[in-house]
């Protein structure tokens, strides 16, 4: 009896779906809760990821751990970071949204460290600066060929 299935044939398997050349990935860096209430800076979060998603980004929300701690607050907040940093290794850029964050400040330190464009003036800055540079690349690319 075999314990691992294996594939059928080749017109059995999935074709691979090609990843779309410009679905950039964003970090949005921004204040959870040092204001000590959480709720209008995750409302700023969902509302500039829902912008940047629309617009055929791919926002990474680390606000997201609000809700993780919530479920876990014997974890300590530094594995919180620790996980944001990691995908912000992953991401093509950030998205600083306002306010106070010693946190958010991190990471922009980090993103210019690895070299990220970092944007301060809002989702709709972000969006159209990085599709004149998506539309830049593409006309040296064929100047090239």
């Amino acid at each position: 009896m075999a314990l691992v299935q294996q594939p059928g044939p080749p017109r059995d398997r999935p074709k691979p779906r090609p990843r779309p050349t410009c679905r950039k990935r964003v970090f949005l860096a921004g204040p959870m809760s040092t204001s000590g209430e959480p709720g209008p800076n995750l409302h700023a979060a969902a509302v500039a990821a829902a912008e940047l998603l629309t617009a055929g980004f791919y926002p990474f929300v680390p606000h997201v751990t609000w809700f993780l701690h919530m479920v876990r607050p014997d974890v300590d907040v530094q594995l919180w970071r620790a996980w944001g940093l990691e995908w912000l290794q992953q991401c093509d850029c950030v998205l600083r949204l306002p306010g106070a964050s010693v946190g958010a400040d991190d990471e922009v330190i980090e993103a210019h460290v690895i070299g990220l464009r970092v944007y301060y003036k809002g989702a709709e800055h972000l969006i159209k600066t990085e599709r004149a540079l998506e539309s830049s690349s593409h006309k040296n690319e064929e100047e090239n060929e």
